[in-house]
């Protein structure tokens, strides 16, 4: 009864007076990742917003990893400690293994 919803939502919180890191858009772009898990958000968007609000001194906590994705582009942003929680042990072992190959990229890159 009405246009196919085209947008994600995302709960986000700080705490203090967190300055945002630098802007970016509010909006970005990005095909529907369709991977293990069922609600798997883009990892490039979240990068998007990360970028935002992640630096050297952050700690990112994702506590309903699923894939990881938000775990890996925390990574890739540069946290100081990431954590992702996930209840189901076959998302939460393919979110970990993930997470390792994608540590590896990142070292090698560097």
């Amino acid at each position: 009864r009405g246009p196919r919803r085209t947008y994600e939502t995302a709960f986000l919180a700080s705490r203090g007076d967190r300055k945002i890191v630098r802007p970016v858009s509010n909006h970005i772009g990005s095909p529907i990742q369709r991977g293990a898990h069922m609600s798997e958000k883009p990892q490039a968007v979240l990068g998007h917003y990360f970028r935002m609000l992640v630096d050297e001194h952050s700690a990112v906590l994702d506590p309903t990893a699923g894939s990881g994705s938000a775990i890996r582009a925390a990574a890739t942003a540069g946290a100081a400690r990431y954590l992702g929680l996930e209840i189901n042990p076959d998302f939460a072992s393919a979110a970990d293994e993930a997470l390792n190959a994608h540590l590896k990229e990142l070292e090698n890159a560097s």
